[in-house]
């Protein structure tokens, strides 16, 4: 930024550019000439407040992009995952980690030994 918008930078009012702003969001051009008078659009702290609310439209729609963005990414990644856990669990036997498992599936592989046992 060069010097003399440095200097001009300076001599904007702030609360002015705030109160634009405001009014600008909530009722418009209009809004801000029924306060200000139509000479007000024509002011440094007018374009100040267009290019702040630009700025913030900007970084909403980026964010708004960046979100869905994930969001898809997401998604994918959760199918993918799913795909991948059912074709494992079709494939692979879940082995008993506790010891409460470990003792369940001893009892099932007992039962089951017992009906081959009775069924010859």
């Amino acid at each position: 930024m060069n010097q003399a918008a440095a200097v001009q930078q300076q001599k904007i009012d702030k609360d002015r550019v705030k109160e634009i702003r405001r009014l600008m969001s909530e009722g418009g051009e209009k809004a801000v000439e029924h306060k200000f008078g139509e000479e007000a659009k024509g002011s440094a702290e007018y374009k100040e407040a267009q290019r702040q609310q630009e700025v913030a439209r900007r970084r909403a729609r980026e964010q708004r992009e960046r979100a869905a963005s994930e969001r898809a990414a997401k998604d994918h990644s959760r199918s993918e995952k799913g795909k991948a856990a059912s074709e494992s669990a079709k494939t692979v036997e879940r082995k008993p980690v506790g010891e409460k498992e470990k003792a369940v599936q001893a009892r099932k592989q007992q039962g089951e030994r017992e009906k081959e046992v009775l069924s010859r």
